[in-house]
């Protein structure tokens, strides 16, 4: 799928930020997703992570880290209304 604009009206404003979309990946159920980057700035947050499952009614999952907080979380989003799904604590991420 693709980012459109109906997405994009159906996600609430405190969560725009940049993504990136692969289209075309059917079933994905075994293998390794890598994703690598640097906490540049930001006292408040700091974060990237991977979504998954995203729907055009905008809603989806998201795997974030946080440099500032030291974790990973897994993040439910539906209709709007953000859920944590599981928090792995003390994760070492570089910032800076």
């Amino acid at each position: 799928m693709s980012v459109t604009p109906e997405f994009l009206d159906n996600v609430k404003a405190y969560a725009y930020y940049p993504i990136a979309v692969m289209n075309d990946v059917p079933d994905f159920r075994e293998g390794t997703i890598t994703v690598r980057f640097k906490g540049v700035a930001g006292r408040i947050d700091q974060a990237a992570g991977i979504l998954f499952n995203v729907q055009p009614n905008g809603d989806y999952l998201a795997l974030r880290a946080n440099p500032l907080e030291y974790n990973l979380v897994l993040w439910q989003v539906k209709k709007g209304n953000r859920s944590s799904v599981k928090w792995i604590r003390n994760t070492p991420t570089p910032s800076g």
